[in-house]
């Protein structure tokens, strides 16, 4: 018996209650929101702070860099504390931390408050997966985790198209301001409609053994790092998003400076790429529910992005056909983080760790989100430019299609332990 589906009828809900999930992406979009909406304004931060390109590209991953370091942590958490309990503190932590940066009079006074902003959201995003499985049915969840998967594109994509706009109109602090509000509304929305946490020591959801939890800190983060599959996933979302935020954290950028067009076309061409990853998230739940399973998912985004990539940067390729490829490249990627979120409770050494390996996921994610830019633009001022992209985006793609069959085969293994048991 997997951990989804076990018979413990007092623990496992039968019906889903898709009110608890949409609140539950709500707060998930507008904790990605936080990450989205400094590139917009980023102009005139700079202007009103000082900041160098160095400064400048750290205010930025410094909300990553957090998620980067800690994640695992994070998750166990969850684990330990309770996830409704850890998703209030995280929309609190978030919401403080906004308002406070949007009275900002220093540089590092506004670096601060992106650092307990980025604690804000990790706690947000350890915490919902197991909420999630709390609220749902078991035939229901992988529809539901493609549903999750969509908060950090639909969340980016938000702050994409509003931020600039806001900014220039009102200023960078109003939009602070609002992303607090958003944050304060998520916030009484959990307050008011998630269930309570379980009382220490009971059975986790879907739960297949005795109902006790070994909860101490250090043994949950352990047992999930030493475990093959929630590593094998966690490589695989890094190496995923590696190559998204390559592609996309530099499209408007490649737009302007060398395909000559406007920056607001740039910006809104980029943010129909990002939403085009949201709707690859909603198919990669809608093939999950129809038994795609998580490696052959995560071969065929690979192996789409792969393909994409050697369309989108040659030079010979009308920008219409770039652009096309682009949006094939978030289409098919988006499968992946749906497939690799849903396998989580089910690679998870037990359901008592169910947080600590979501926390190791998220970690992975914003490894790849870290250094994917960077890692990108290295190696084209070494190659020789653009046209180079593909063989480095491809060879990513390559490895990530692998750990994910592994990964795949993984647990696949462990389900049949636990069905012959």
């Amino acid at each position: 018996m997997n951990i989804l589906e076990s018979d413990e009828k007092a623990e496992v809900e039968q019906t889903t209650s898709w009110p608890r999930v949409a609140l539950i992406v709500f707060a998930g979009m507008v904790v990605a929101f936080q990450i989205g909406k400094v590139p917009p304004v980023l102009a005139l931060l700079r202007a009103e702070f000082g900041f160098g390109l160095v400064a400048s590209g750290w205010l930025i991953s410094i909300f990553s860099l957090v998620v980067m370091t800690v994640g695992v942590a994070g998750g166990a958490l969850a684990d330990r504390i309770g996830p409704r309990r850890l998703m209030l503190i995280g929309l609190g932590l978030s919401a403080a931390a906004a308002g406070a940066g949007a009275l900002a009079t220093a540089p590092w006074w506004l670096f601060v408050t992106r650092l307990v902003e980025g604690g804000g959201f990790l706690l947000c995003v350890v915490s919902a997966p197991v909420l999630l499985l709390a609220c749902s049915a078991p035939r229901h969840r992988r529809m539901v985790f493609g549903l999750w998967a969509v908060y950090m594109p639909a969340g980016l994509a938000l702050a994409m198209a509003s931020a600039g706009p806001l900014a220039a109109s009102f200023g960078w602090r109003t939009v602070w301001g609002v992303s607090a509000l958003l944050l304060v509304a998520g916030l009484a929305a959990a307050f008011t409609k998630l269930p309570p946490d379980r009382a220490p020591g009971t059975a986790a959801v879907g739960s297949s053994g005795t109902g006790r939890r070994d909860d101490r800190f250090a043994i949950l983060v352990v047992r999930v790092v030493t475990s093959p599959a929630p590593v094998l996933l966690a490589a695989t979302f890094a190496l995923y998003t590696f190559q998204f935020m390559g592609v996309i954290g530099f499209l408007p950028y490649w737009l302007v400076e060398l395909r000559g067009y406007d920056p607001a076309a740039a910006s809104a061409m980029a943010a129909v790429a990002v939403l085009a990853n949201a709707a690859g998230n909603l198919l990669g739940g809608a093939l999950m529910m129809r038994g795609v399973g998580t490696g052959a998912l995560v071969v065929l985004g690979s192996a789409v992005m792969a393909v994409a990539a050697f369309v989108i940067y040659p030079g010979t390729m009308a920008d219409p056909v770039r652009f096309v490829a682009v949006i094939m490249l978030s289409l098919a990627g988006g499968m992946i983080p749906a497939a690799l979120l849903a396998a989580v409770p089910h690679a998870a050494p037990d359901a008592a760790t169910i947080g600590a390996a979501n926390g190791l996921l998220v970690q992975g994610s914003h490894t790849g989100q870290i250094f994917g830019p960077p890692a990108l633009a290295a190696w084209v001022a070494f190659a020789g430019g653009w046209s180079m992209a593909p063989l480095l985006l491809a060879s990513a793609a390559a490895v990530a299609a692998i750990l994910g069959v592994a990964a795949g085969h993984r647990i696949a293994r462990k389900e049949a332990g636990r069905a012959g048991a």
